[in-house]
């Protein structure tokens, strides 16, 4: 078991809905047990999207955000986001700009994994408001790990 190594967030964000971008970053700044760091890679939003982003992070010196000069696309995007971490994290983290966290998914991750190279977690499925559309996504999918 990993304990006490901080967890590096990387989330992508592209024109993000203010009021679900707030609920993803309230969910991270929620979570218990675990030192984590989030690296915000911003995909050349106008400046409006990217001042509701900074107002959202404020000055908490947990987050850090950088703006890309032009569009990448979600995937190069996400590469983006993940280049930007140092060296010292070993463990990182995904997550969208419309996520809402478990207060305990870092530190449940982060004990899991074991001697693993990766670990992930089902999701729910929700409308805006929360409510639930599916209880699960992984399993209703196919999984082709052998």
């Amino acid at each position: 078991m990993v304990k006490h190594l901080a967890i590096a967030v990387c989330m992508a964000t592209y024109e993000p809905d203010p009021a679900l971008l707030r609920q993803q970053v309230d969910s991270i700044r929620e979570q218990l047990d675990c030192e984590w760091h989030c690296f915000i890679s911003d995909d050349h939003s106008g400046p409006e999207a990217l001042r509701a982003i900074e107002d959202t992070i404020a000055d908490d010196e947990r987050f850090t955000l950088s703006r890309s000069h032009v569009n990448l696309g979600f995937y190069r995007n996400f590469e983006r986001t993940i280049g930007m971490v140092p060296d010292e994290y070993e463990l990182f983290a995904l997550c969208d700009q419309d996520d809402r966290w478990h207060p305990d998914k870092l530190s449940t991750l982060r004990d899991g994994i074991g001697e693993a190279r990766l670990i992930f977690s089902d999701q729910r499925v929700v409308h805006e408001d929360g409510s639930l559309i599916e209880g699960t996504y992984w399993g209703t999918r196919q999984n082709n790990f052998e």
